[in-house]
């Protein structure tokens, strides 16, 4: 006869000292099915230990694919549809997590802000799950909450965990202000006709319009705006006398509202206006080839 399978064992707990809600499952071979329904995930941080097995998890549009002997950590700004799929493999997993209203009271709301870019919904980190971190599972699952002295084993087996996350995820640091507005500026000369609003450009550099007017100007010497005018200038200045454009060509390019306008603001940046500015070129080049 065959061996007889190993039972099924769970595990859930919340711990209202920690704020954090303990899941383990240690699980005989099964399959949650090919596309299970999806729920909603709450707004918070989440940790996963899996020591064996294989799963396949959705969050919103990010698909990820936890390792055995991984460590997933994903931070969840908003809440999002969320699914998960197991192989058909024996299944040993302890998840830990901390929701935003718990986050919010243990002071690290602000601090979890910050590891979102603007309009980045969720971060995800996979590592491989070190000896302690593995030990710890185990403990957690071996645990039984109705018992005061394992509850005090599983919770500190618990918070052990959830910091081990912690670090994994901030080891993937958010980009620095710096980089930020470098973003900004790549992506303000890669659309240099768009008619950009100071909320546009806080969003794309991930800051308050405040901090992003403050910062700019100690990184680029200007203002955003007066910057931006002068990209786009020099790239008419590159369009006009570089490769022929007319200038009210360039200046739809470039998003000037004329021709007329665009005129006025290279001769206020340049001394003279595009046609003058070609045709005195023209004249010099002319008089060197005699």
């Amino acid at each position: 006869m065959p061996p007889a399978a190993t039972p099924a064992r769970f595990v859930e707990h919340r711990s209202e000292r920690l704020h954090l809600l303990v899941r383990g499952a240690d699980h005989p071979p099964l399959a949650l099915g090919a596309h299970p329904a999806a729920r909603q995930v709450q707004a918070g941080l989440y940790v996963t230990v899996l020591a064996r097995g294989g799963l396949r998890l959705h969050c919103g549009d990010c698909v990820s694919e936890p390792r055995a002997l991984g460590m997933q950590v994903l931070a969840v700004r908003e809440p999002l549809p969320w699914s998960a799929q197991a192989s058909a493999c024996a299944i040993r997993v302890v998840g830990v997590s901390m929701l935003r209203p718990d986050l919010r009271a243990r002071q690290l709301e602000s601090w979890f802000d910050s590891l979102f870019a603007r309009h980045e919904p969720l971060r995800q980190v996979q590592v491989a799950a070190d000896a302690r971190s593995l030990q710890l599972a185990g403990d957690i699952l071996d645990s039984d909450p109705r018992q005061p002295l394992q509850l005090l084993r599983l919770e500190a087996a618990a918070q052990a965990i959830f910091v081990q996350g912690i670090a994994a995820l901030t080891g993937t640091r958010a980009p620095s202000r710096r980089e930020r507005l470098l973003r900004l500026a790549a992506a303000l000369q890669a659309d240099l006709a768009r008619a950009w609003t100071l909320a546009d450009m806080a969003a794309e550099a991930g800051m308050s319009a405040r901090a992003l007017s403050e910062s700019f100007g100690r990184e680029f010497g200007a203002s955003p705006f007066v910057w931006l005018r002068q990209q786009r200038l020099l790239q008419g200045r590159h369009l006009v006398l570089d490769e022929g454009l007319p200038v009210a060509l360039a200046a739809e390019r470039l998003g000037f509202s004329s021709a007329a306008h665009f005129c006025t603001a290279f001769r206020a940046q340049f001394g003279e206006t595009p046609g003058r500015l070609r045709q005195r070129l023209a004249q010099q080049a002319g008089q060197g080839g005699a």
